[in-house]
């Protein structure tokens, strides 16, 4: 018997395509991120997840590959996730969200990074639904770091210990992860936690990326037959 689906406890999203969505508009690079991160985008589209019975939402803004782009880009991603931060620290509050940075946290800028902290900080009482960001995430690294804190600790490499050293402890599994631009692979992306995630890739930027695809990504998932195995 295949199992019925319900809405998704966990959605991720990778956000691709911010640069070819400038490119096709004649516009610098850097416009696609900034419209990426627009003022209130974000807040549409975790309020359209929520309402639909969606419990956390992640999405990956910075890889630990992305280290490889150039100084000015990378200097113009901290500025606007810092400005992120600062206009989701209003709004998690005021919508009593949870906030979770997922991702290495000894290498990114300390402005960046100490209002990261904060953030999550300010929203851990809230429950019920949670946002996180990955930055500076890898999930290779990820799962290294996991297990070296279980070596260094002494406790035994499992399936549940390890579950609980990563970044994302007491989160549910991916349920569905939505790739937009075309591109179909997950680069790396949280490949413990994905393990049986529904997997959709949109052919539109990120840019173009809306409160109604998203609706209907999470409508597409309650199609979906999930055996698990089974």
């Amino acid at each position: 018997m295949t199992q019925e689906s319900t809405a998704p406890k966990h959605i991720a999203i990778i956000p691709d395509g911010n640069r070819r969505w400038a490119t096709t508009k004649g516009l610098a690079a850097s416009m696609g991120h900034r419209k990426a991160v627009e003022e209130g985008r974000l807040r549409k589209l975790y309020q359209a997840a929520r309402s639909k019975g969606v419990e956390c939402v992640t999405l990956w803004g910075f890889s630990t590959e992305n280290w490889k782009r150039g100084e000015t880009e990378k200097k113009i991603l901290f500025e606007l996730f810092e400005g992120l931060t600062d206009t989701l620290s209003s709004d998690l509050i005021d919508d009593k969200i949870r906030f979770i940075h997922v991702g290495r946290r000894d290498r990114l800028p300390e402005s960046l990074m100490s209002k990261l902290i904060q953030l999550e900080k300010d929203t851990s009482s809230f429950e019920g639904f949670t946002l996180c960001l990955a930055l500076d995430y890898g999930g290779r690294d990820e799962l290294t770091r996991a297990a070296q804190k279980l070596v260094n600790s002494n406790v035994a490499v499992t399936e549940e210990s390890l579950a609980l050293a990563l970044d994302t402890a007491k989160l549910p599994d991916l349920d569905l992860v939505i790739r937009t631009s075309g591109e179909q692979r997950l680069s790396g992306f949280m490949p413990f936690q994905s393990v049986y995630s529904e997997l959709l890739f949109i052919d539109k930027y990120f840019p173009d990326f809306n409160v109604d695809d998203l609706v209907d990504a999470i409508d597409n998932f309650g199609k979906r037959g999930r055996r698990f195995g089974k």
